[in-house]
């Protein structure tokens, strides 16, 4: 069975071939082409055997992970059904199994199958010479036609490194471009860490619609904090505008970041330290409205519910509005009412969805945690 591109694929610095974040401009173009366009550790399959559904790939070395939402893509299998994205079953050393329903039982050996960790789905429209700007879009028909834009030659200030990340509407080259949101520098930050060498650590949860984008913000805690750019699910069937980003508001990564802490009710940003954008409104007007995240959750220290065990109430999904009205969802935002009840990048069955729960950092002391459900395709 392949897996459609809406179905969420989960990466982080951990994998076998993954691509490094640290303070070398490009660094954020190279990880988002890697894990959106291209894939990474492309290993080489020398036979797919098929026996009662199941398929077995013989892969010498591979290092991929049988982990909920961690995809296989395959090609160049001489049956069309045996390539694609595929979750996997089991994996040993120098091969890995996946579901083959419907097809025939064999050995298929065509000489040229390929895997590798299954990308996104993205495009990159334009990227520079130097490989520090670049230019995604999301080439999906049920995609919006706004790109992602990001600038990685950032190396300062000291204690810390950032890429400039926006929405844009077209581009005839990595720097000529129109209807780019947000404008201001301080709304378009995306942290990867204090200003090393040292490999920092990284989660991109996404489809071809949209991703959830968390680097390493603080030196002080082995934590992410979390980003987002594309298209959540839109409640109004015309709306045109529905791509929605969260950059970060500050060049110190001792303040508040991605969704910032906010209680009692709202997972929103902080006036100022974050910016939640719509690129039009619904009649396609370039508007740029601010929106923020609503729901009936609550988390962050000083806001867990004391005395609760695992499970621990979970609360989703999420909805995306304006000053004036609620515009779209985010069916995928589950959040803890407790401070941290669960271990970072676990999976948990709770009401019958396999939610990822990750430790999000929001500054160098406060901590809170945000689940996203792996299950089924996003909306």
């Amino acid at each position: 069975m392949t897996l459609p591109a809406t179905q969420p694929n989960y990466h982080d610095n951990t994998e076998t071939g993954a691509p490094v974040l640290n303070n070398t401009a490009g660094s954020v173009v190279a990880l988002i082409t890697a894990v959106a366009v291209t894939g990474y550790n492309v290993r080489s399959v020398l036979q797919v055997s098929v026996t009662s559904g199941v398929a077995t790939a013989m892969c010498l070395g591979h290092g991929y992970s049988a982990t909920f939402g961690k995809l296989v893509k395959l090609s160049g299998v001489s049956v069309p059904a045996l390539n694609g994205n595929k979750q996997l079953s089991s994996v040993s050393t120098d091969a890995f199994t996946y579901p083959a329903p419907g097809v025939a039982d064999g050995v298929y050996d065509t000489g040229s199958m390929e895997a590798r960790r299954a990308p996104l789905g993205w495009e990159v429209a334009h990227v520079n010479g130097a490989g520090t700007v670049a230019i995604f879009r999301r080439p999906a028909l049920e995609a919006s036609g706004s790109m992602l834009r990001v600038v990685d030659t950032m190396v300062s200030p000291a204690s810390t490194t950032y890429a400039l990340a926006s929405i844009v509407e077209t581009a005839t080259d990595a720097d000529t471009v129109t209807g780019e949101t947000p404008t201001a520098t301080a709304d378009r930050l995306w942290m990867r860490g204090v200003n090393s060498a040292a490999a920092k650590k990284w989660v991109i949860v996404g489809n071809s619609l949209r991703a959830w984008i968390m680097f390493q913000g603080s030196a002080a805690h082995a934590n992410v904090v979390p980003f987002f750019y594309g298209d959540p699910s839109p409640l109004y069937v015309a709306d045109v505008g529905r791509c929605f980003f969260v950059g970060y508001g500050t060049v110190s990564i001792t303040s508040a970041g991605g969704f910032g802490n906010v209680i009692p009710s709202l997972f929103a940003p902080t006036a100022g330290l974050s910016q939640l954008v719509f690129q039009r409104d619904k009649s396609g007007v370039a508007l740029g409205a601010t929106a923020t995240l609503c729901g009936a959750g609550r988390w962050g220290q000083n806001v867990g519910v004391a005395g609760v065990s695992t499970p621990v109430p979970v609360i989703g999904d999420y909805y995306l509005k304006t000053a004036t009205e609620v515009r779209a969802r985010l069916p995928e935002l589950y959040l803890p009412q407790a401070d941290q009840p669960f271990s970072d990048g676990t999976f948990y069955a709770i009401g019958g969805r396999q939610l990822l729960a990750l430790t999000i950092n929001t500054n160098q002391t406060t901590l809170g945690q945000m689940m996203l459900d792996l299950s089924a395709p996003w909306e």
